[in-house]
């Protein structure tokens, strides 16, 4: 399974065994957080795993759960650094996912204990590890909106630009909310947010939701051998796409 594949059969995993991973396993992980895509590369991160065979750290928090091991990510206070950090995770997310590892994104979770270096700040803890039965699902099964309930289509799009969309439509977020709301033309996709929040769902983890969208539509492009960038445009009107109760994010540009 490649980390494309991944996109569309990852599910959210629960139920771990409390059992150690191969160090072989998790040399492969630390090696790819090196290998990252990047949206916003001025923004510093950090990686940790918490082994909670090793460790004394606890992990608390929402809809909690237990497993063998953690992963936190933690980004430089800056503007963008949640997107930037849903964009990192997700990726990561992805590639254990082709590995075989559980993953489940814990919202508003605390590491008891952990050291955040001066200027940093904790993004996400991820839990991970060998499921307790299987870490994918068939894309059918999967619980999302369909792609015309959160894309707009001001014309005619290309098979390469349909495939982007489908990708970023199959992307997780916190609560399912699927925040994200997109108006595709030519050969940009303009990215709106849903100015909505509820219990366990902040303005924080919304950013983070996007990022990891937007983590999908890159990993897409380079399946297909596109060139996407951001670019935030000024002349892009809520009111020309009639989406009240939303604010503009971004717009991905193709080439």
């Amino acid at each position: 399974m490649t980390v494309y594949e991944a996109i569309y059969n990852r599910k959210s995993v629960r139920r771990f065994k409390i059992e150690p991973l191969a160090p072989k396993l998790l040399n492969h992980i630390e090696r790819f957080e090196k290998e990252l895509l990047r949206l916003h590369p001025e923004i510093g991160f950090q990686f940790v795993i918490l082994d909670t065979f090793d460790s004394d750290m606890t992990v608390r928090g929402m809809f909690h759960v237990k497993a063998p091991y953690y992963l936190v990510l933690m980004v430089e206070d800056k503007p963008y650094a949640m997107q930037e950090a849903g964009y990192l995770a997700e990726q990561v997310v992805l590639y254990m996912t082709t590995k075989g590892i559980g993953t489940c994104y814990q919202g508003n979770a605390k590491a008891d204990g952990l050291e955040v270096p001066a200027g940093m700040k904790p993004a996400m803890i991820i839990a991970f590890g060998m499921p307790d039965g299987s870490p994918y699902r068939p894309e059918s099964k999967a619980k999302r909106l369909e792609l015309n309930e959160i894309c707009s289509f001001k014309e005619a799009v290309s098979d390469d630009v349909n495939t982007l969309l489908r990708a970023a439509r199959m992307a997780p977020s916190a609560l399912n909310t699927q925040p994200w709301r997109m108006v595709a033309y030519g050969n940009r996709i303009h990215i709106f947010s849903r100015k909505k929040y509820g219990l366990g769902y902040n303005a924080d983890l919304q950013k983070f939701d996007i990022g990891i969208m937007l983590s999908h539509i890159a990993v897409a492009a380079e399946e297909l051998w596109m060139q996407v960038s951001l670019k935030e445009m000024d002349t892009v009107s809520l009111k020309s796409f009639s989406l009240k109760n939303n604010e503009y994010v971004t717009t991905v540009c193709l080439s």
